[in-house]
């Protein structure tokens, strides 16, 4: 009785002991759905820092491709300016071009007719020196000739302007492009003694055939042309070309 009793009491107690060591090796539910609370915060965490940057990183590249706009839209709009700039420069000198190129140029025509008869009058001795001259446009546009003074002057030294002596004209001349006038008279009474200061040597007076004509073009503007000739008798008797360059000018 008493081992049958005893065996009894070790067969208690031995599951017991097996139940207690096994419960080393098992997890709890309540240990297990923690663990996988813990991994799936991990995953979120994960996830959410993996977003984080590539929102950055879809920032930083908005923000430079914005940059880049910006930077394409200030040089396009500079380079804008500055074409506009460069096309009003050069509509403003083909607006000023154009009348340079287009406008009338008088001068004096080159062949001059002269003729000396000796004075029938009888007041005074000499020669009545006639001198024929005209006007040639050499510009591309018609000329519209205002007023011409011309004269024949005996002087000591080149005088400083042309004094106003204007001329009978056709009212309303107008000169076309690369047309000449007619041939237009003057005259002046050389005495004796003038003739002998003007061709001694040294000379002591100048005969000069000088005047200005002024006319206006087609686009509104003014103008003048200036000459004047000396009697040289040392070239021949006859009128050339003056170094005055006062007296010899165009506007």
């Amino acid at each position: 009785m008493a081992q049958h009793s005893n065996a009894n009491a070790n067969a208690k107690d031995r599951p017991a002991i097996q139940d207690q060591g096994g419960s080393d090796n098992v997890f709890s539910p309540v240990e297990e759905h923690s663990g996988a609370n813990k991994n799936t915060s991990v995953r979120r965490d994960e996830r959410e820092r993996l977003e984080k940057a590539a929102n950055e990183r879809g920032l930083t590249l908005g923000t430079l491709s914005l940059v880049v706009v910006t930077v394409f839209l200030v040089l396009a709009t500079a380079g804008l300016g500055i074409a506009t700039f460069i096309a009003a420069v050069a509509a403003k000198e083909a607006a000023q071009h154009i009348p340079r190129v287009e406008r009338a140029y008088v001068f004096l025509w080159k062949e001059l007719k002269r003729k000396q008869t000796p004075n029938a009058s009888g007041v005074l001795p000499g020669d009545i020196l006639e001198v024929q001259f005209a006007f040639k446009n050499y510009g591309k546009t018609p000329a519209i000739i205002k007023r011409i003074d011309v004269e024949i002057r005996v002087v000591a030294s080149y005088p400083d302007e042309i004094r106003e002596l204007a001329l009978d004209m056709p009212p309303g001349l107008i000169i076309s492009a690369d047309e000449t006038t007619v041939f237009l008279p003057i005259r002046r009474l050389i005495l004796p003694e003038q003739w002998t200061a003007i061709r001694q040597m040294p000379r002591t007076s100048l005969l000069l055939f000088l005047g200005v004509v002024k006319y206006e073009d087609i686009f509104g503007s003014s103008h003048e042309t200036g000459f004047c000739l000396e009697w040289d008798s040392i070239g021949g008797d006859g009128f050339g070309p003056s170094p005055s360059e006062k007296l010899n000018h165009f506007t």
